[in-house]
């Protein structure tokens, strides 16, 4: 039984006496991924460190179960390099503002020179290429030339 199960089964069990409200359980995002499961239980403990003094004597989680499972967590975390979690560096932010802000002026402004020019041309770059029809040279023949 992992530490998520554990620490649901006696967040039901409280609920259930009405120690705690049923709205806890529901909030769990739950799942098999690692973040989930991480976000979980730092769900579950910070509603059992919130509810000490009313689950005091009616839960077998303790102050050092939950300790152990926070640290565990934050290993997790560590070892498979999730930050999302966690304070984002200065640099990360900046990064982070920059691209919205380009993203946004891009999609907002529909033809914009940052984006390769008006949609028009960039709808023809994007048409499969087609034969056009060529004079004796090589050169491409006009519209009008090709259709005489």
């Amino acid at each position: 039984m992992t530490t998520r199960d554990t620490l649901r089964a006696e967040a039901r069990a409280l609920v259930l006496h009405g120690v705690l409200e049923a709205g806890v359980l529901r909030e769990l995002v739950g799942g098999k991924r690692f973040d989930r499961l991480a976000l979980d239980v730092l769900q579950l403990t910070s509603v059992f460190q919130a509810h000490r003094d009313a689950i005091a004597g009616r839960s077998g989680i303790d102050e050092r179960y939950l300790a152990r499972a926070e640290q565990q967590v934050d290993d997790m975390l560590t070892a498979l390099g999730h930050k999302a979690l966690g304070p984002q560096s200065a640099a990360a932010e900046l990064r982070d503002r920059a691209f919205s802000l380009m993203a946004h002026t891009t999609t907002s402004a529909g033809s914009s020179a940052t984006c390769g020019g008006s949609n028009a041309t960039r709808s023809r770059s994007l048409r499969p290429s087609t034969p056009t029809a060529r004079d004796a040279a090589g050169r491409r023949r006009r519209k009008t030339d090709a259709t005489s």
